[in-house]
């Protein structure tokens, strides 16, 4: 399974630290969301090394803990991966 996190592109050094803490393997996209009716600079997270949503929804937790974000988003994709 693929989880994608969507959240606001601030506090990158925290965010770096707790991915470290849940993951060992991700991708960290920039980008543009609009929340709201407002534009934001965004960070699309993807990592296939989350065991379960629930550590998804955990690692996501903490993320809009320290962004002080009103919401982040999940995204949970059924995919195959394959390292060559």
């Amino acid at each position: 399974m693929l989880y994608r996190i969507l959240t606001e592109d601030k506090n990158i050094v925290g965010i770096r630290k707790l991915l470290g803490q849940y993951l060992s393997g991700a991708t960290v996209y920039q980008g543009q969301g609009l929340w709201q009716g407002q534009w934001e600079n965004c960070l699309i997270i993807e990592s296939d090394d989350l065991e379960t949503i629930e550590v998804a929804k955990l690692l996501a937790g903490a993320i809009k803990e320290l962004n002080e974000q009103d919401a982040v988003l999940i995204q949970e994709i059924d995919c195959e991966s394959y390292m060559i």
